[in-house]
């Protein structure tokens, strides 16, 4: 396995990636006020040099497509959902906030697990 692998084919693919999962995720760190995540850590510096550690990002669910290169998942496999509903208030309008409820489960969105409220909580059917 190459040492370290591209992820993503440009910078707007790769802040396209963060924004689903690093910013959402629970163990970010500037959200905790400590250590950021590993992978956060590795793709914030990968901006930089382009590249990430291979091991890491196959411990985070890429897979090495090719020598130097890796195709990243769309959710992080170590992703940790918000405490807080995701919710958009509003639709159909400009406005985007979310609902702020406390979460109590999540719902799959285009292969994203967002985090609702009991209010937006519709049982999965089965």
């Amino acid at each position: 396995m190459p040492e370290n692998v591209r992820p993503f084919s440009s910078g707007t693919e790769g802040l396209d990636w963060c924004e689903a999962n690093c910013e959402r995720c629970q163990l970010n760190g500037y959200k905790r006020g400590g250590e950021p995540c590993p992978m956060e850590q590795a793709v914030a510096e990968g901006f930089i040099r382009g590249t990430i550690p291979a091991d890491l990002a196959v411990g985070y669910g890429a897979t090495v497509t090719s020598p130097g290169f890796c195709r990243m998942p769309r959710q992080c496999a170590r992703f940790v959902p918000p405490a807080t509903c995701e919710r958009i208030m509003w639709p159909g309008t400009r406005r985007r906030r979310s609902c702020g409820g406390v979460a109590v489960g999540e719902v799959e969105v285009h292969g994203l697990r967002h985090a609702v409220c009991a209010r937006h909580w519709t049982e999965p059917s089965v």
